[in-house]
């Protein structure tokens, strides 16, 4: 096929500086790659809805007291209308060791392995559990609780305090109770019903879980009823512990703190795509600015604007279509590689590896648009200089003539400095495209150092809220602490005070809500009020609540509204007094008087757990009291659920750390990408300087001369850069901030991190020494006579 010879020169374009269009390409490949973000929730969601539908995961499930049932009740419940399958299954919460040290643990049974309905158990290795032996999940193996192997023996204290021991036969795992092992920092055990009743010393199932042949939300409201209506019928009432937990449909467990991390990453993905188009820009305008000369040799022979416009635009096509497949290909990669990685670190599942045809296509597309849009300033610029102009190699760049130029002349510094610093004013277009880049990056970093001091800080202010040292909780499906313990905890040496609260689940306008019954006054809680008040003597038995800000926006709840919420014996109506500014269970908190509690469960002394406060806070001596705390109530004949809040709070601020870390490095990979630009500014100099570096070596010059040259004009450009980012940085860090705010909807005092501003300037110093490393062994490597004879 015959090419024009415009089209050709497109090509040569390509061809003649291989380095520089590789350079090119790649800025353009790596700009494109960052969507790959977008595709990655459908990626997630896609393998998680196959093992919802594997797992049976129910549509709804709730608690319910130690339910005895014969064969006829439990049909009875089975042939409620809307009732499409239902499972009866005992679950024991305990603790186990795990060496010298106790932790949770939650016993699942399974009544029938070959016959599951609800929340399938999956043996992934090993064999069926009979009794005295479990399945573990993987779960806790991942998050590093336990790393359990077939053969091996678990220690629990059973529901009655004595201790037992179930032996390890296999892995087992279900979606439903995995996610249900994460939330409670448990390790989650599949036994037959029997052994879990046996453990748990009680007779009967304690967890209902329901699939509905209708699941709207009316429809699926209106058979829980049902259900607890026929429950309680049998039980004189109260059967339910908890309220119902209807699982919206198209959604799976642990979803929404995925979609809050994913939501983390595509704002990451458009700093990086708004990033990385600035650089496209800044490398095609160095590109065409480059070929001035080449424009002005096309003129002086006849070449209209047009000719000129239609050959760089088919040059920047050319670079797009290269830089869009390439970019496509990292997409796809990027799109799968973080999906199979997040996925397997939180559920243990891996997506198959997936090319979707929207996010190929969508790559092609951005990489074209954006380049091709990116050259038109450079090639109009260009087309409308004069053509003694464009063939003048040092037109445009006004070097000697400014008082920048002048000033750096009267510098006593050393020849090879000069030449450096007299870089950065030769070309000064060049440069400050060069600086602005370098700002930019240096402001994404500020920003995302700015967001993990944030982070960190939220974090810490929200534990600092407590004044308690340990939480004391009866299990929730087992019998509950026996009358007086309170009294017989206060006894115990080393403890200070013994707080009564009642834990339970309430729902809010459709909206989960977790409810903290505490003593009217002072507590060990101290709450954060945003507006009206907290809870006083005079709200003892009235319904009136204290909601989280978070709870208060989402489901928008105003100070003073009457609201009507779910509880687990039926709606009640409450009148809210005051809203919280905590991040406790990220906002979506209440907190009721305690005699309303007892008063809506029918028990004048009913309490679920205890809040300790030591008389000695030291981790040690806390560690201490725990235990002795534990040993206590085991003698008592009860297996409580224990959290002790420094260690409890170690672990959050580790989870913190992990994330804030994990977007503070793809900040700084956002930085690295950003730093092209520079690598592109040195490039253009040597290319541009060519000639003189052959002078330079002829008058004897060495390499380590030359790479000081170019070295101290691109540190210089990078400091020139972090000082135009340092302003730029605070306004990123500031939206970043709130952007992260809205997403996990809450509130919190902006505060900016001097700190940041420092590790910015050293990091950025630190990539612009590596990114260099290329152009400044090229320079280094000329030999004086092709120097010379460059053109």
């Amino acid at each position: 096929m015959q090419l024009s010879t415009l089209t050709r020169k497109s090509l040569s374009d390509l061809r003649r500086r291989p380095v520089r269009s590789l350079l090119t390409i790649l800025t353009i490949a790596v700009a494109v790659a960052g969507i790959g973000i977008f595709a990655m929730p459908g990626l997630i969601d896609g393998a998680m809805q196959s093992h919802v539908t594997r797992d049976r995961i129910h549509d709804a499930s709730v608690q319910t007291v130690d339910l005895q049932l014969t064969p006829a009740q439990v049909a009875d419940l089975r042939a409620v209308d809307n009732v499409a399958s239902l499972q009866l299954r005992s679950v024991f919460r305990t603790r186990v060791w795990v060496g010298a040290r106790r932790t949770e643990a939650v016993l699942i049974g399974v009544p029938d392995f070959a016959d599951q309905p609800v929340d399938r158990v999956t043996v992934l290795s090993g064999e069926q559990p009979v009794a005295g032996q479990v399945l573990v999940d993987p779960a806790a193996e991942r998050a590093g609780r336990w790393h359990g192997q077939v053969g091996d023996g678990l220690r629990l204290i059973t529901g009655i305090g004595d201790q037992s021991t179930l032996f390890v036969v296999g892995k087992g795992e279900s979606l439903q109770f995995s996610s249900l092992g994460d939330e409670t920092s448990s390790i989650v055990l599949y036994a037959t019903d029997d052994t879990v009743r046996r453990f748990g010393r009680f007779t009967g199932t304690n967890l209902l879980e329901v699939h509905f042949r209708d699941g709207s939300s009316a429809a699926a409201q209106q058979t829980m009823n049902e259900l607890r209506a026929r429950l309680d019928a049998v039980t004189g009432g109260n059967s339910f512990t908890t309220v119902p937990v209807i699982r919206p449909q198209g959604t799976w467990p642990g979803q929404e703190g995925i979609n809050q991390f994913e939501s983390l990453l595509v704002v990451v993905a458009f700093v990086a795509l708004f990033s990385a188009i600035f650089l496209i820009a800044n490398t095609m305008n160095t590109l065409v600015a480059e070929q001035r000369r080449e424009i002005g040799v096309m003129k002086a022979v006849g070449g209209s604007k047009r000719d000129i416009k239609r050959t760089y635009r088919r040059t920047a096509l050319l670079f797009g279509l290269a830089g869009g497949v390439s970019g496509a290909v990292l997409a796809v990669g990027l799109a799968n590689v973080l999906s199979r990685y997040l996925g397997s670190l939180f559920y243990g599942v891996s997506p198959s590896w997936t090319v979707p045809p929207l996010l190929v296509g969508g790559a092609l597309v951005l990489g074209v648009a954006v380049t091709v849009l990116a050259a038109v300033p450079a090639v109009r610029r260009s087309t409308r200089m004069p053509v003694r102009e464009a063939l003048d190699e040092l037109a445009g760049s006004g070097y000697g003539m400014s008082r920048l130029d002048r000033a750096v002349r009267r510098l006593k510094l050393t020849p090879m400095a000069n030449v450096g610093l007299r870089s950065v004013t030769r070309r000064k277009g060049r440069s400050a495209a060069t600086v602005v880049q370098v700002a930019i990056s240096i402001a994404i970093m500020i920003g995302f150092l700015t967001l993990s001091y944030e982070t960190i800080k939220v974090m810490n202010s929200t534990w600092d809220q407590f004044a308690t040292d340990i939480g004391v909780r009866a299990d929730a499906t087992g019998k509950p602490l026996p009358a007086g313990t309170g009294s017989y905890l206060a006894t115990i040496p080393g403890v200070a005070r013994v707080e009564n609260v009642y834990v339970v689940n309430f729902e809010l306008r459709g909206e989960p809500v977790a409810v903290w019954a505490l003593p009217a006054g002072e507590t060990s809680y101290r709450p954060n009020i945003r507006a009206g008040r907290w809870l006083a003597g005079s709200d003892d038995g009235a319904y009136r609540m204290v909601i989280g800000d978070a709870l208060a926006r989402v489901t928008g709840t105003r100070l003073g509204d009457t609201v009507e919420v779910a509880t687990p014996v039926g709606p009640k109506r409450f009148e809210v007094i005051g809203i919280d500014n905590s991040l406790v269970f990220n906002g979506r908190m209440a907190y009721v008087p305690l005699p309303t509690m007892r008063a809506i469960v029918g028990d004048p002394q009913a309490t679920n757990g205890y809040w300790i406060q030591a008389t000695d806070r030291s981790p040690q001596a806390v560690d201490a009291l725990s235990t002795a705390v534990e040993d206590r109530l085991v003698s008592l004949g009860v297996a409580p659920s224990m959290q002790v809040f420094h260690a409890a709070r170690e672990e959050n601020l580790a989870m913190g750390r992990s994330i804030t870390t994990t977007i503070t490095v793809l900040g700084l990979l956002i930085v690295a990408i950003s730093m092209i630009g520079l690598v592109n500014a040195i490039s253009m100099n040597v290319i541009d300087r060519t000639r003189e570096i052959g002078v330079l070596r002829c008058i004897g010059a060495r390499s380590a001369d030359l790479r000081r040259a170019f070295r101290i004009e691109g540190l210089t450009l990078t400091i020139l850069g972090w000082l135009v980012g340092i302003p730029l940085g605070v306004a990123t860090a500031w939206l970043l901030t709130q952007l992260v705010f809205n997403i996990f909807q809450f509130r919190f005092p902006f505060t900016f991190a001097m700190s940041s501003i420092w590790v910015a300037l050293a990091g950025a110093l630190a990539v612009a020494l590596v990114v260099m490393i290329p152009p400044l062994h090229r320079a280094a490597r000329l030999r004086p006579g092709d120097a010379l004879r460059y053109q």
